[in-house]
């Protein structure tokens, strides 16, 4: 059985918070409303012969305010915001060239940002915090329009001359290490038929051909420095030591294993 006392207590507590609630405003707590000027402001660049265009949208805060309410202030006080911005835009739009839309906009925004709009409405502060977006006027977006298209142009293709370059300089490295490894290998230009075409088979041929006229090369050298020993003095063991030697490197160049005879 719940104590009388008790009972009262609750529906007490229950009937204040009822109260409570009936009698708060909607969005009492912090109220927001967005909207945009109508229309674009607008204002001379430099050299007074082209306008820049901007594009502003409000946000409008409030402690105490409903939504609905704080909507009316917003637009009581439009006209007021709206002669400030153009104010901003008119005095910072003729120190820039009418191309440079990104330039004034973040100027302008940051103007916008630093100063301080707020205003009463029923008893309450309302703050709005415009952020403008700056367009370019028709006939310079026209006039600009086949620079930027040459400009895009040039970096694309820049952009595709360096990426080529780098991978006909990895499929190089590749193709030469490749090579490198299988020198003198039979089955190589038989698996690059397969592998690649008549072409690359033909190029490996030839490659094998200049390698193995240079190695008849160096042998002939060789057999005439053999010739050559006696006259200059060189006994047979010098000989052999010397031909050693430079047979062991002819092979270390072509990368074959010489081949242990004892």
């Amino acid at each position: 059985m719940i104590h009388p006392w008790r009972w009262l207590t609750r529906k007490a507590a229950l009937f204040a918070t009822a109260w409570r609630a009936a009698s708060s405003p909607v969005g009492v707590l912090g109220a927001s409303h967005t909207a945009n000027l109508p229309g674009f402001l607008s204002a001379s660049a430099l050299g007074n012969v082209f306008p820049l265009h901007a594009r502003v949208t409000l946000t409008w805060t409030a402690s105490g305010l409903s939504d609905a309410r704080l909507a009316d202030a917003a637009n009581a006080h439009q006209a007021t915001v709206r002669t400030f911005v153009q104010l901003q835009l008119s005095e910072l739009a003729r120190e820039r060239h009418p191309h440079q839309a990104r330039e004034l906009e973040l100027e302008l925004n940051q103007a916008l940002e630093n100063a301080v709009l707020q205003y009463r409405w029923g008893g309450c502060a309302v703050s709005c915090r415009p952020v403008a977006r700056i367009v370019l006027d028709p006939r310079v977006r026209n006039a600009l329009r086949p620079a930027v298209i040459d400009r895009m142009t040039v970096e694309y293709r820049h952009d595709s001359g360096m990426r080529r370059a780098e991978m006909i300089d990895d499929h190089i490295r590749r193709w030469s290490t490749l090579i490198g490894e299988l020198r003198g290998d039979p089955l190589l230009a038989t698996a690059a038929r397969l592998a690649w075409g008549e072409d690359f088979h033909h190029v490996l041929n030839d490659m094998t051909a200049e390698h193995a006229t240079e190695l008849r090369t160096v042998s002939q050298l060789l057999g005439k420095a053999i010739n050559d020993f006696p006259r200059m003095g060189i006994g047979g063991f010098e000989w052999a030591e010397t031909y050693e030697e430079s047979l062991r490197a002819l092979l270390k160049q072509t990368h074959v294993q010489p081949v242990d005879d004892s």
